[in-house]
């Protein structure tokens, strides 16, 4: 169950990241049908079939750089593409399933695609015009300057031990200037 509930969570961040990765990177071209036919060389650059889907390199990169700080280690890529055939596995068994027409399936997917829509509709219309002059830039720092700024900070260390004759020892060497 923790399992399933890992890969749901997956696949809900794969959807959420969709529109910021969509626009910088150019889409993954889809193998030629037959291409993964039995007996036949895959496709460059394609990793896995799962049924009819392909899950290529392109696409196991696209996640890796969504994903922030994950490693770019083979193992950390193996791991991508591991979790990405689980997805399309238990996406398409929930297909077979009749699951798209569950109504709770129907809601979520409708939120999703709302989601979706409207973070892709944000950054092409707010992010990516967004246009700030040095000048306009300069003005709002003025504005607020003291946001921008740290009160006077001192560094503080102290020396703790348990006989008060080792600290007397220890504050005369420091008072001759030896090290802290």
């Amino acid at each position: 169950m923790k399992k399933l509930y890992s890969v749901g969570l997956l696949l809900c961040a794969l959807l959420l990241a969709y529109p910021a990765a969509a626009k910088e990177a150019p889409k993954a071209k889809a193998a030629p049908k037959g291409a993964l036919a039995k007996g036949k060389t895959p496709a460059p650059g394609v990793l896995a079939r799962v049924g009819s889907d392909v899950i290529t390199e392109q696409e196991v990169e696209e996640v890796m750089d969504r994903s922030g700080g994950r490693s770019r280690s083979p193992e950390a890529k193996q791991r991508v593409l591991q979790d990405l055939v689980e997805i399309r596995v238990f996406a398409q068994e929930g297909k077979k399933a009749g699951l798209l027409n569950d109504p709770e399936v129907k809601a979520r997917l409708k939120e999703a695609q709302t989601l979706i829509l409207a973070r892709a509709y944000y950054t092409r219309q707010v992010v990516d015009k967004a246009e700030v002059s040095d000048e306009v830039a300069r003005q709002a720092y003025e504005k607020h300057k003291e946001g921008y700024q740290s009160p006077e900070q001192i560094e503080v260390a102290h020396i703790l031990v348990k006989e008060k004759e080792k600290a007397d020892e220890i504050a005369g060497r420091l008072g001759k200037g030896e090290s802290f």
